[in-house]
């Protein structure tokens, strides 16, 4: 991916590179359009595919609108498709559930269908309004993934967070998991970048310096090529062998500057890297750099993966060529020697392995070159005392670098005996001692010559004598080595055994016996007779073992044996076949040794140490050993990871060497050496690629049986995410500092004692003292009312919290102000509550409208009731006059009728009419008025009870109009019981009145919320058109014609106003068409609810 730099739109910003990851936190609508049209306005211009997921507060249609008034063609880009704005709900939340891998794939899918329809890239962003408490980690992880993958796509990224619904902790993760942050303050835009991605800059700034200086100072010729075989970069010892200046070389086809060709050679391994794209290390030489080298060609990728060139490292090895030369010659003229020479001939490494012998030490050895070469005479079945007798010699030429010489017997495998005297000589490698060559000659000869010599010069009788005695105290020796023996085998466990093949005869010692747990007698003293001792599971392997030992094999077992009582025990045989001169075995001697409770021993420290290994494996921290030289003698799993270097490569190496500061951490582990532990000892381990991990390292020494320390047994924890924590929460104090200064309300924190501790600069012009004036001083003293203050605060410290308690605050220069505080306790990281956090809010201004607003409800009280008196008297007083008129206009008609023209009976039944219907607009306007001028005490009514009464009041129109009216359970509610009755009949009566052609059908129910009851009055009449839903309530407001449906429009006004005087309100839902439910509330009181004739508790 090309890192080109596009326009990102917003001022603050400017241009930002493909891969750019950031967010904006927001506080209003017009935060988003600030930041979000300018950004995909450049988007746009710039042949970019853009999406927007909206969500509150700003959703699809204002997000077009607010783009329309900055890009008047916006329409164009959205039918051509090349911006797409779509909810949260289409792309996080589908199905309702936050997927965030699909999430990933589907942004990647979006970025491949851009780019093939000729699109530069994707420009993206996502509101989290939408997020909830319990998808926030999932949400976490997938920023944290995204700000992880998006640099290797063509790809910018901006998420925009509500600051208000993000705590502090929230505001953290999200810091650390983009590159930069918008956050305004004082009204302008800033840019907060993260500390981790701070971080990565300067290591990668480091590296860059780092590498540019090694490059270089390198010895090695190093050399960059394109895949057009031209040279990049060159260091000073590459140019310098081509007689150039660094700068000469780029731009120089390596073939040509090299080998003078028209073509790279078939050996070219830059060619053969490009065609396989592997790495290839090969000697080469080339004379116009001065001879042979050690060529190292690697792989450059972009970061599609596609490679772009290659690394060639070239190591100076003509010196190392020569010296193979001189020592090939040397070898070669020591092998002529060597290979022909009687003498036998062995050369010996440091280990005691033998790296080579000539054809006369193979014969001698019964085996051939190669057999022998590559191991230790214990590897090869040596006897152990001549074993330790050589390798003490060989040791002693390593360490003084001088010659030796011993002599010794040898018996070979085949039997032959030799007496042979050994020089040892050393070989030396620039200056040290690599290896030992041991030269042999057989003197038996002479040996025998010397002893028979020896044997005629000495006096026959005297030897004869001295033999005697000698055997006399051997006998006498040997009857208390017996004794000694038998003891020794007791208190080792150890017994001893000799058989004769020849006759099968097996004798047993008396420690044998014990071990099997056996007596004399019943025994049979045979090697069958042992063989049905043994464990019938190890039979054959015993039997096969002594086998091989008769062909001449090392016997050396452990088997089990089966006692009498059934129990099972280990035992360890070792022993020797004697063979005749013809080499046929006659003898084989042995012991044997109980080794059960060594063998459980074993069996539980291999558990032990398996289960302590298994421990420090699961451990994600990484553990070391360390011996007294500060070398690395073991490591965890997690030591590889952090460090990226192998078990195999880290054992052996010096500690302090994967560290920022070597110095430092040498020092460490020294001082565990002296003090035997240190804590918490911080460090930064450098990874193999560079990368830097800060730990806090625990180390204590560990010792041997002997209780000597032996080394230091280290820990580390990875700090980096509490390091990235601090930093946040550093940024995220500022921020929320700032807010706290920049609130007009007054803000104090108070401690137990009810001393102040902090405040902002609102609390220092409400009071009139600084910051330093008020801090530590008492929280109750800056009140007109102390006590009542200081009553507050500690009732916070109680209950958690306080809302809206009323004090006034008094200036330094006597100014009152009222406020009212809402205080609540914060605590420290281990729970305790350490102080309370309190707000004031200044209500001087609304003390003065709740003034005003008392005087005016005041003034409206007298108002409205001298309105009502005022309507009730002039409705009363009207009946009178208005009944004369209708009395004589009635006559006149009865009197008149038919006798007049027609014009006149019109005019009298238009007048009679016209003072009919004033009668009863009087009428429902006095009944109006009643509702508060005749209105009776509340009390307990049964709704139940009242309905019942009502439908025999109505039974004649129910009948009428073959209505079916149903009820469920109903309460008992306090409420004035001729008004409630009026109510139900209103409602029932108007159900009935504006029918549907279908017969009434009217449902009557109550629920109960909380503190109040919910009825419905419910039926399937004509409806009501939703626009006139507040309009029926109003007094004399008709919706169909007087001669459809008779009345004067009272009916609703009156239902409200009864509903209003219990407390309660009243409202309708319908349609046009499809009937009306009609809903009204009355507060709960503490008695029963009726259920038809049954009573059941509330």
């Amino acid at each position: 991916m090309e890192k080109s730099l596009r326009n990102s739109g917003i001022d603050i910003i400017g241009e930002v590179p493909w891969g750019t990851h950031f967010c904006q936190f927001y506080q209003t609508k017009q935060d988003l359009i600030d930041i979000l049209v300018p950004y995909f306005k450049a988007g746009l211009e710039n042949n970019e595919f853009c999406m927007w997921v909206t969500s509150e507060p700003l959703e699809v249609e204002e997000a077009k609108g607010a783009l329309r008034k900055a890009i008047p063609e916006i329409d164009v880009y959205l039918e051509k498709g090349q911006i797409e704005i779509i909810p949260y709900t289409y792309w996080y939340v589908k199905e309702g559930i936050f997927d965030s891998q699909k999430v990933l794939n589907g942004w990647i899918e979006k970025l491949n269908r851009a780019l093939a329809d000729g699109y530069d890239g994707l420009r993206l962003s996502g509101n989290t309004f939408w997020l909830e408490k319990n998808d926030w980690n999932s949400f976490v992880d997938y920023e944290k993934e995204i700000d992880s993958i998006i640099g290797n796509y063509s790809m910018i990224a901006l998420c925009t967070y509500c600051l208000e619904r993000c705590s502090a902790t929230e505001i953290i993760d999200v810091v650390i998991n983009h590159q930069f942050a918008l956050v305004k303050k004082e009204e302008k835009w800033t840019q907060i970048e993260s500390s981790r991605r701070k971080k990565e800059k300067e290591k990668a700034f480091q590296v860059t310096q780092y590498w540019g200086s090694t490059f270089d100072s390198m010895p090695d010729l190093i050399a960059i090529l394109d895949d057009k075989y031209r040279i990049v970069r060159a260091n000073k010892a590459m140019a310098a062998r081509l007689g150039l200046k660094p700068e000469e070389c780029i731009g120089l086809i390596c073939y040509r500057a090299l080998h003078g060709t028209a073509s790279p050679p078939s050996f070219c391994p830059h060619r053969l890297l490009i065609e396989d794209g592997l790495e290839h290390t090969t000697e080469i030489f080339e004379e116009c750099l001065g001879g042979y080298f050690i060529l190292s060609v690697s792989p450059l990728y972009n970061s599609k993966g596609k490679i772009i060139g290659s690394v060639h490292v070239a190591r100076d090895i003509n010196e190392r060529k020569k010296a193979e030369k001189d020592l090939k010659k040397s070898e070669n003229e020591f092998r002529t020697l060597a290979e022909n020479s009687p003498d036998i001939i062995a050369r010996f490494d440091r280990k005691n392995r033998h790296m080579y012998v000539n054809p006369a030490a193979a014969e001698v050895y019964g085996c051939s070159q190669d057999e022998i070469i590559g191991k230790t005479h214990c590897e090869l079945g040596r006897d152990p005392e001549q074993i330790e007798l050589w390798e003490k010699h060989h040791q002693n030429v390593f360490a003084t670098g001088k010659s030796g010489t011993m002599e010794f017997q040898y018996r070979s495998p085949q039997g032959k005996e030799y007496y042979f005297n050994t020089r040892i000589v050393p070989e030396f490698v620039n200056g040290k001692v690599t290896s030992v060559l041991a030269i042999s000659r057989d003197i038996i000869e002479i040996k025998k010559a010397e002893a028979r010599l020896k044997e005629t010069l000495d006096n026959l009788e005297e030897l004869v004598k001295e033999r005697t005695s000698e055997v006399e105290k051997a006998c006498n020796s040997l009857k208390e080595s017996k004794r000694s023996l038998s003891e020794a085998q007791r208190m080792a466990h150890l017994g001893n055994w000799d058989w004769n093949i020849i006759t099968n005869e097996l004798y047993w010692s008396d420690e044998i016996y014990c071990i099997f747990e056996r007596s004399p007698q019943e025994f049979g003293t045979t090697f069958d007779a042992f063989l049905n001792y043994v464990h019938p599971d190890d039979r054959d392997y015993v039997n096969k073992a002594v086998k091989e030992a008769l062909n001449g094999k090392k016997y050396s077992i452990n088997h089990r044996i089966t006692l009498v009582s059934g129990e099972e025990r280990i035992v360890h045989e070792q022993a020797e076949v004697i063979f005749n001169e013809e080499n046929t075995p006659i003898h084989m001697r042995g012991t044997v040794q109980n080794i059960t409770e060594q063998k459980k021993a074993e069996e539980a420290l291999k558990l032990v140490n398996s289960y302590n290994r298994s421990l420090i494996e699961a451990s994600i921290d990484p553990f070391v050993t360390i011996d007294l030289d500060g070398k690395i003698t073991d490591v965890n799993n997690s030591t590889e990871s952090v460090i990226g270097y192998s078990r195999d490569e880290l054992i052996g190496t010096d500690f302090s060497d994967y560290f920022t500061e070597s110095e430092k951490a040498r020092e460490a582990y020294q001082y565990v050496f002296q003090k035997g532990l240190v804590q918490n000892y911080p460090l930064e381990i450098r990874h193999k690629n560079g990368n830097i991990t800060p730990v806090l390292y625990n180390a204590s020494v560990y010792r041997d049986e002997a209780g000597e320390v032996i080394g230091i047994f280290a820990a580390a924890r990875d700090i980096s995410e509490q390091k990235m924590a601090e930093e946040a929460l550093r940024l995220s104090n500022i921020y929320n500092r700032s807010l706290i200064e920049a609130s007009m309300d007054p803000l104090v924190t108070i401690g137990p004692d009810g001393k102040i501790t902090d405040l902002n600069k609102a609390t220092e012009l409400i009071t009139g003292y600084s910051r330093n004036e008020l801090t530590g001083t008492d929280f109750s003293d800056y009140f007109t009312e102390p006590e009542k203050a200081s009553t507050g605060y500690r009732q916070a410290f109680v209950k958690g919290e306080v809302r809206d308690y009323l004090l006034e605050i008094q200036h330094r220069n006597g100014q009152v102000t009222p406020v009212l505080y809402n205080a609540s306790i914060y605590k420290d990281e281990n729970g305790e509550v350490i102080g309370v956090f309190a707000a004031a809010r200044d209500i001087t201004e609304r003390k003065k409208a709740e003034e005003m607003l008392k005087l005016k409800l005041e003034e409206l009280a007298r108002s409205n009731a001298e309105l009502e008196q005022f309507a009730y008297v002039s409705s009363h007083d009207l009946q009178e006059p208005l009944r004369m008129i209708a009395s004589y206009l009635q006559l006149l008609q009865r009197k008149y009728q038919g006798k007049l023209d027609e014009r006149a009976d019109k005019y009298i039944y238009f007048a009679v009419d016209g003072a009919s219907r004033m009668q009863n607009l009087i009428n429902d306007l006095l009944e109006f008025s009643r509702v508060t001028t005749r209105a009776r005490e509340f009390e307990p009514i049964d709704c139940k009870s009242v309905l019942d009464r009502v439908l025999f009041d109505l039974d004649v129109s129910i009948k009428e109009n073959e209505a079916s009216i149903s009820s469920g359970s109903l309460p008992v509610v306090m409420a004035d019981p001729v008004q409630f009755t009026q109510l139900f009949q209103n409602l029932i009566s108007n159900a009935i009145k504006f029918r549907s052609e279908n017969a009434p059908k009217i449902e009557i129910s109550a629920e109960k919320q909380a503190d109040q009851w919910l009825f419905s009055v419910k039926d399937n009449g004509i409806g009501i058109d939703p626009k006139y839903a507040e309009r029926i309530f109003e007094v004399f407001k008709r919706l169909n014609k007087r001669e459809e449906y008779p009345g004067t429009g009272i009916g609703l006004s009156i239902c409200k106003k009864i509903v209003e005087r219990h407390k309660g309100r009243i409202w309708v839902e319908s349609e046009t068409g499809n009937g009306s439910t009609f809903y009204f509330t009355l507060p709960v009181i503490p008695t029963k609810v009726c259920d038809n004739d049954n009573t059941v508790n509330s």
